[in-house]
């Protein structure tokens, strides 16, 4: 195996969550001969002494031991918001080394988790067309459904996740930009699961501002790349995060999963979209999201466009 990709772990002020996600991150089979760097960011300027208490105390569990073979923590004394603190850490690491891990500090991953992104990351790391590595599978996606260990997706999952400096370069963070391409390039529909996967919703939310999150610009950029992401059938991380203590996540069970899978090698195979994972996803937004907001998202969409195009003469 090639140099093992560095690690990335965001943190704020979820001291329990922060020490669960090193924990299992230590437990990894790579972790040893790993180089681990830790960004923390810096206190918002209305933080109560409660929010201050826990940021200090989240800080102390990043010290706690050393979770991989080298350790740098990277302190901010500002608050950049959990948006602009990935893409900008991110951006640091991937662009010296070529290639990232990445993780926030609500995710527990297997023990085999770092195994497989980098036996990902070396099997695919020519493919242009594949851009992300996932380690999050939605538990309605059924394994046995799948003839391999890993399929190829649209969507790149962020909830333990790797990439490199060839697809990371295309990050487009300018929402209103994403949204007039997609529209010219006439993949609305697609990007939304038939205007199903609350994605549109997503991108005009920061598009108005009402939000500040970045993975939604992501899935944008990479699609409008023609992108794919490769995912393992089995999950190899879970998402403890949703539970209201989230900048952008509410309480639910949705995401859960009872057990997580072993998955330290990856097979290469054929660069597509693994057609009944599509499907499935497709019927499991509109059972999520509803027709309802189907409908209200397609007719925005229709008026944006025809305002877009046609207000001008």
């Amino acid at each position: 195996m090639s140099m093992l990709a560095p690690i990335v772990v965001f943190v704020y002020n979820r001291p329990e969550h922060t020490r669960k996600t090193l924990e299992a991150l230590s437990a990894n089979f790579l972790a040893s001969q790993s180089e681990l760097f830790v960004f923390a960011d810096g206190a918002r300027a209305n933080a109560t002494s409660n929010d201050l208490a826990k940021l200090e105390e989240t800080r102390k569990v990043i010290r706690e031991k050393d979770w991989c073979g080298k350790v740098t923590i990277i302190e901010r004394t500002d608050n950049a918001g959990l948006a602009a603190s990935i893409t900008s850490g991110v951006s640091r690491i991937v662009n010296e080394f070529g290639k990232v891990i990445v993780l926030e500090d609500d995710i527990v991953t297997a023990p085999s988790f770092l195994a497989y992104m980098n036996n990902a990351l070396q099997v695919y790391e020519n493919d242009e067309k594949v851009m992300h590595i996932a380690g999050f599978t939605f538990p309605w996606v059924e394994a046995s459904k799948i003839e391999q260990e890993t399929f190829f997706y649209r969507v790149p999952s962020c909830w333990g996740w790797a990439t490199w400096a060839r697809a990371w370069k295309h990050y487009n963070d300018d929402s209103k930009d994403l949204f007039v391409k997609l529209c010219e390039t006439n993949r609305l529909s697609y990007f939304d699961f038939e205007y199903s996967g609350g994605f549109l919703g997503q991108l005009n939310a920061n598009i108005v501002k009402s939000v500040r999150t970045w993975a939604v610009k992501w899935y944008a950029s990479t699609l409008l790349q023609n992108g794919i992401a490769l995912h393992p059938s089995v999950s190899l991380v879970n998402n403890i995060g949703f539970d209201s203590t989230g900048e952008n996540s509410n309480a639910t069970r949705l995401f859960d999963h009872k057990s997580l899978g072993n998955l330290d090698h990856v097979e290469r195979q054929e660069l597509k979209e693994n057609k009944y994972v599509a499907q499935r996803m497709t019927s499991a937004y509109r059972n999520t999201f509803g027709n309802r907001l189907r409908s209200f998202l397609a007719n925005r969409v229709k008026n944006f466009v025809r305002l877009k195009y046609f207000a001008k003469g």
